[in-house]
């Protein structure tokens, strides 16, 4: 069941990053359009060569060819998610939401704290220790000697004319040996019981593990969205429109736009997969705490 929801969330941010990639490949296709009939002005004013066109069909054509990539991506996260829903049919209804605000991971003490208390797979084998010292107590008790209680009546006839006599007959009896008994029972109990308890330590220190490289790459995650957040995000749409500009009034050629356009996308492009890692991790790190890392009070502040 948890992993169930941990992997819902997962799609379900995974979509709405998608989303917001589809939103900036259709930003970029326009650009392409705009530019090609740009320069099909200038060669059709005789300012430029046709073979100018070669390029920004290429160019156009690259943009487009993501745009469709995206698109196939977001189709298959639908599916699966659908899927994984058991939702009546392949297509969702609209996704709506607000992507949670991008921060550092909480101490490791608090996940791990959480993770002893709340991981499922830790709470399994946690029972199953409790279980084996339930067993190792119900094998002993079955060493316990069981004395067995009777009770006989009869009647006696008196001897001459006396009357007859009633006989009552209580007896107590006690299996020997009285003890080392069920010893079998008791060992196998008790090597169970160290069985479960090396597992429970394997696993939490498997999961410690994980937990405390999840956190690190979460923390480097981000590093990474904070660089391309405050130099890149915020100027995206007037670099875009400054480039175009500046191919328009002649100030530089179509192959320096071309390039610059693939430069600012390839930022752009980085600044997304840095946040999917985010998001990604997060995903994984929850699964490894068990819970979800920040309480709802947390994530709207």
């Amino acid at each position: 069941r948890w992993g169930v929801h941990v992997e819902v969330h997962r799609l379900f941010v995974g979509l709405l990053l998608i989303q917001e990639r589809r939103t900036l490949a259709e930003q970029f296709v326009q650009f392409s359009e705009a530019l090609r009939k740009a320069a099909q002005s200038k060669v059709d004013a005789g300012e430029s060569a046709p073979l100018i066109l070669l390029a920004a069909d290429a160019d156009l054509a690259q943009t487009r060819e993501a745009l469709i990539v995206i698109q196939r991506e977001e189709t298959s996260l639908r599916l699966r998610l659908a899927a994984l829903m058991g939702w009546p049919g392949a297509d969702l209804p609209p996704l709506v939401g607000d992507l949670p605000l991008v921060r550092r991971a909480p101490p490791t003490r608090q996940l791990l704290a959480l993770m002893a208390e709340r991981h499922p797979a830790l709470r399994t084998r946690e029972l199953a220790v409790i279980a084996g010292r339930a067993h190792i107590d119900s094998e002993r008790r079955e060493a316990w000697p069981a004395p067995t209680l009777g009770l006989a009546y009869g009647r006696e006839a008196g001897p001459g004319p006396e009357a007859d006599a009633n006989v009552w007959l209580f007896s107590l009896s006690v299996p020997l040996p009285l003890w080392r008994t069920n010893q079998g029972g008791v060992a196998q109990a008790e090597a169970d019981l160290r069985v479960a308890d090396r597992e429970r330590a394997q696993t939490a220190q498997d999961l410690t593990l994980r937990l405390t490289e999840a956190r690190a790459a979460l923390d480097a995650a981000v590093d990474m969205v904070d660089l391309y957040t405050t130099a890149i995000v915020p100027a995206l749409e007037k670099n875009l429109t400054l480039l175009h500009r500046a191919y328009v009034l002649g100030e530089v050629d179509l192959l320096l736009v071309s390039h610059t356009r693939r430069s600012l996308l390839e930022a752009t492009n980085r600044h997304l997969e840095a946040r999917i890692m985010y998001f990604e991790t997060v995903a994984t790190l929850e699964g490894l705490v068990g819970t979800e890392i920040w309480s709802a009070d947390e994530v709207e502040r």
